[in-house]
């Protein structure tokens, strides 16, 4: 303690699994697998094992899923993190919340009092969305003191996701058309501002909610043919075959999320994309 380079350091490690027992709860899971503390620990600890000591990487996730009973509604929630002990890189993910809807007939029994089914009745939808949020940062500003940096450098957003599609018998076709559609809101975008003092255009954080979106439409056609090939002798008497043959095309319209204008010393047309990273 008397010298002049003395320093002390302090490290943690902790390690955690648990998985559930699928008979405790029928509509409900918890798992845990956690490998997480201070880079520097296995170096520091003269009781790390061989295997610790030499890996690089550390990964952690906790899952919690609830199922509804009589519901077609799902709900996920995860957390996770990963981390370099080589570099000090640290990616958190906190949280990751998915709500899902298996699909379902909304028109089934709607206007109609006779047992057999319509064809509209056949409409089937489905449905998620998706909250991520998370954070790329080293482990020289992985501080509770440097919270407000810490919350500028944030990834997040919610993806919400919908399908329709009917299948429809026209003789010996199944013909299916098909709509899906993904809508996606940020909680922040980036623009560009020129700088005054360089009159060079530079990236600007916009706080808010943005959105954007895309489409498509689809349709399959299949069908399927039915032979039948005999033998004369042996213990093989027939093979029974079946062909599917199927056709199906997509309509994808282009959704060009980019901004256009004139960037840069010489104001030559240029683009970028508000959503970028």
């Amino acid at each position: 303690r008397d010298l002049n380079n003395y320093s002390e350091t302090s490290s943690f490690f902790v390690t955690w699994n648990h998985n559930q027992d699928r008979k405790a709860r029928h509509n409900s899971d918890f798992s845990a697998s956690v490998n997480a503390g201070s880079t520097n620990n296995f170096r520091n600890d003269l009781n790390a094992s061989q295997s610790d000591y030499l890996t690089n990487t550390f990964r952690s996730s906790i899952t919690y899923s609830q199922g509804f009973y009589d519901s077609p509604w799902t709900f996920t929630m995860q957390a996770g993190h990963e981390q370099n002990s080589q570099t000090g890189n640290y990616r958190f993910t906190l949280p990751d919340i998915a709500i899902n809807r298996a699909r379902t007939m909304p028109l089934e029994g709607l206007f109609n009092n006779n047992p057999k089914q319509q064809f509209y009745e056949k409409l089937g939808l489905t449905y998620s969305a998706n909250f991520r949020n998370t954070l790329s940062v080293n482990d020289t500003l992985l501080a509770l003191n440097n919270w407000p940096e810490l919350q500028k450098e944030f990834i997040n957003g919610v993806r919400h996701n919908a399908a329709l599609s009917l299948p429809l018998n026209a003789g010996p076709l199944t013909i299916t058309p098909s709509f899906s559609y993904s809508e996606r809101w940020y909680l922040k975008t980036y623009g560009r501002v020129i700088n005054e003092d360089t009159n060079l255009f530079e990236e600007d954080t916009i706080n808010g909610i943005d959105r954007n979106y895309n489409y498509n439409f689809s349709t399959s056609v299949s069908t399927k043919l039915y032979g039948m090939y005999s033998f004369r002798s042996g213990k093989v008497k027939a093979i029974r075959h079946t062909l599917t043959p199927s056709l199906s095309y997509r309509i994808n319209p282009d959704f060009d999320p980019n901004v256009y204008g004139f960037y840069g010393q010489n104001g030559n047309l240029g683009s970028y994309s508000p959503y970028a990273g």
